[in-house]
């Protein structure tokens, strides 16, 4: 595959990381166009997801070089441009202080949580198709052995050496797994009549699903026991959450 985009010099362009920045392009993009379906203020939609994403990819960095302080101090330079992040732990870190962070603006601007979490749900979806689209391309959370026909085999040495992925081995293509089952989360979600619906049953829905989805397709991802035991505890907090918010919905449309 291409975990290099483009070399110019001694600079590597990787390919996962343009397709995450797309991810949050499109997904800030389209937050802000179903803003109005849902009588919200797109600024103030844009504003919160720049929020969670910052916070996210800052506090990712921070809580590495928490835990990394020594390393920290005798590599600097190189620390702070590492092309990506290797642990689970740093990642959800940083997910749940963008999070947060996006949760605390939007109670300060004194918008209905619920609405803008409907608002966002199938921007993330959409935004997560895209990142599993880049993964597989890079060839980053590859997936575990396979004998299958679709069975995909990585060659490029960059993709061993960035992201650990073994060369010549057949694996599950669990990246493609995943954005195809976030592309239909995302199309069941849009299909919906948002504004009919009671406030937090959208962003419900979008949490069972993609939580359940993950928690299966996790079983053809690779990676360490710990690892792979922090992601499906991430994928039952989504379905629990998701639950609640789908069988619990605001009658108020207004409401927190």
């Amino acid at each position: 595959m291409y975990p290099r985009l483009f070399q110019l010099g001694p600079i590597a362009l990787p390919t996962y990381g343009v397709t995450v920045a797309l991810a949050l392009v499109v997904g800030l993009a389209l937050a802000s166009r179903l803003a109005p379906r849902l009588a919200l203020d797109s600024e103030r939609i844009w504003s919160a997801g720049l929020i969670a994403v910052f916070t996210s990819l800052v506090g990712a960095r921070m809580l590495l070089i928490a835990f990394h302080f020594r390393d920290f101090l005798a590599y600097p330079l190189w620390m702070l441009g590492l092309i990506s992040l290797r642990g689970e732990g740093f990642m959800l870190g940083g997910m749940a202080l963008g999070i947060s962070a996006a949760i605390a603006y939007v109670l300060a601007s004194r918008l209905p949580l619920r609405r803008v979490l409907d608002c966002v749900a199938p921007a993330v979806v959409l935004g997560l198709a895209i990142q599993s689209l880049g993964c597989f391309i890079a060839g980053c959370d590859y997936g575990t052995m396979a004998r299958q026909p679709w069975a995909v085999v990585y060659r490029d040495r960059l993709a061993g050496l960035w992201y650990r992925t073994p060369m010549d081995v057949p694996l599950h293509p669990v990246q493609l797994y995943r954005s195809f089952f976030y592309l239909i989360v995302f199309a069941l979600l849009m299909s919906a009549p948002l504004r009919r619906l009671r406030a937090g049953e959208a962003a419900g829905a979008a949490l069972f699903l993609v939580g359940s989805g993950s928690a299966l397709l996790n079983m053809f991802t690779a990676g360490s026991a710990e690892a792979i035991a922090m992601m499906q505890a991430f994928a039952g907090v989504a379905v629990l959450a998701g639950g609640v918010l789908w069988l619990h919905p605001a009658r108020n449309p207004d409401s927190v």
